[in-house]
């Protein structure tokens, strides 16, 4: 499959955000002050004039920025070749907005053992969702927590080791195949929710280590902490 350029992966993004947020050009343009011009360039890489050494100009950092800004993203989501309209906005915990809701980082080895959820001290460990995204999952942000992932025992349910899981911690209802973070011999766990007559189990999604990782019978009174609603991790 031919991999897109940079001019080739902005113009998907530029154009699948703003028909996202219902925008045309000349409203980006003025909202990103970067002329209705110069945001049709980017839309149509194709009409990019080459210089003189034949090749074709870059995108300038200082409109890139802009146009992100403009787009409630970030520069490196703008940049990003798989890119979606529906992904979470993260922004720095600096940059919070109105728009944009700090949810607390568990402290999971600090809860492990104590029965109850302990947030992270440190404000740096705070991620910045935008508000309407975390309502359109059907969750508050006061009721989401990030989840720090450590193991493969959830890798076919593509949540690897060191991924952050958000969990709606209202959102308690047992739902078998749901995805849950729970407590398990003190400490806390992703997994499934697996039922089998009147029984109910907590089961891990790794088919290569499934003996490894047996479903565990689990009396839920107390058990969940929330419901889980997105993953994300680095590539």
């Amino acid at each position: 499959m031919k991999r897109l350029s940079t001019n080739e992966i902005l113009a998907k993004n530029i154009e699948s955000l703003m028909k996202s947020k219902g925008l045309v050009q000349s409203a980006l343009s003025k909202k990103s002050g970067v002329a209705q011009t110069t945001v049709s360039l980017y839309l149509n890489p194709d009409r990019r004039q080459p210089s003189k050494t034949g090749k074709i100009p870059s995108a300038k950092l200082t409109e890139v920025e802009a146009l992100a800004k403009a787009l409630d993203v970030s520069l490196v989501q703008l940049l990003s070749a798989d890119m979606k309209a529906t992904d979470p906005i993260i922004v720095p915990t600096e940059a919070a907005n109105d728009d944009h809701a700090p949810i607390r980082l568990v402290d999971a080895a600090a809860s492990a053992g104590r029965g109850e959820v302990v947030y992270s001290d440190d404000v740096k460990k705070e991620l910045m969702f935008r508000r309407d995204w975390i309502r359109s999952r059907g969750a508050k942000p006061d009721s989401a927590i990030a989840f720090p992932v450590k193991g493969d025992s959830m890798v076919d349910e593509c949540i690897p080791d060191g991924s952050i899981v958000l969990v709606n911690t209202a959102n308690k209802d047992p739902i078998p195949g749901k995805i849950y973070v729970l407590w398990l011999d003190g400490e806390l766990y992703v997994k499934e929710l697996a039922k089998d007559g009147d029984l109910w189990f907590a089961r891990s999604r790794n088919k290569a280590k499934a003996k490894k990782y047996p479903d565990i019978q689990i009396d839920l009174d107390g058990r969940l902490v929330g419901r889980v609603f997105w993953c994300g991790f680095d590539v």
